[in-house]
């Protein structure tokens, strides 16, 4: 079978959502037949069906006790489908709205930001950014194409206390009318800078949210929100990624 019609035939697999939903019942915990067509809400028969074609697939497996759960590939599947499936969610937003400005291996895992919280009201976007600094106890970092000024006396105040600052600001940025820099007497303070930044950050050991440019280039600062594990993973691994090739900046 060629590369294209194994790939289809496993789409086609993942094209029925009672069988996406077996998948997803089974990543929690193996289930027998009869318990798992009562959870799902479907007859006996309607469940054996779906789990005859999933076993026939590979992605499905039945252990010495009876009981169905995921196979490895199953399993691996389900975590590479999770990128679509936050893609799809979002599909209105991605529709004006670009990865293309992070590293392709941020785009693969994009499946880790599933469960974020959206929003694509400003006002509400500047006020997360704000508690994610008042919140936070080790480090907060940020990576944004302006010095979010609504966030700086949130950020004094967490210097003060012992929480460590990076921030990441494009090489032209230019500081807001009376905007003062945070005393870097107050505490860990770093400053890098880019040529360009093409993603916005704001990262806790907490929460962390990022907002992607718009095809045009430009920011709306509609994003995602996420105190997720794997989610905050992500965010703290894309700065870590830029702050690698970031250059000092002095302002």
């Amino acid at each position: 079978m060629g590369d294209l019609e194994s790939l289809c035939s496993l789409m086609f697999q993942l094209s029925s959502e009672d069988r996406l939903r077996i998948m997803l019942k089974l990543a929690e915990e193996p289930f027998r037949l009869t318990k798992l067509a009562s959870e799902l809400g479907v007859s006996a028969q309607e469940a054996h069906r779906h789990v005859s074609r999933l076993l026939e697939a590979g992605l499905v497996a039945k252990d010495l006790s009876g009981s169905l759960r995921l196979t490895p590939y199953g399993r691996h599947v389900l975590t590479l489908l999770s990128g679509l499936r936050f893609l799809s969610d979002h599909s209105d937003y991605f529709a004006d709205h670009t990865l293309s400005s992070i590293p392709e291996e941020f785009v693969r895992r994009i499946g880790e930001l599933e469960g974020s919280e959206f929003t694509r009201d400003v006002m509400l976007a500047f006020r997360a950014a704000e508690l994610t600094v008042e919140t936070a106890e080790r480090f907060i970092w940020i990576m944004s194409n302006q010095i979010l000024v609504s966030t700086l006396d949130y950020l004094e105040e967490a210097v003060a206390r012992g929480v460590e600052f990076r921030v990441i600001l494009p090489e032209d940025v230019r500081p807001p009318p009376g905007f003062r820099p945070i005393p870097k007497e107050l505490g860990r303070v770093e400053r890098r800078s880019l040529s360009k930044v093409g993603v916005v950050l704001v990262v806790s050991e907490k929460s962390g949210q990022v907002a992607f440019p718009r095809v045009d280039g430009s920011f709306d600062y509609a994003g995602f929100r996420t105190t997720s594990p794997s989610g905050l993973k992500w965010c703290s691994d894309l700065f870590s990624h830029y702050w690698r090739t970031a250059k000092p900046l002095r302002v």
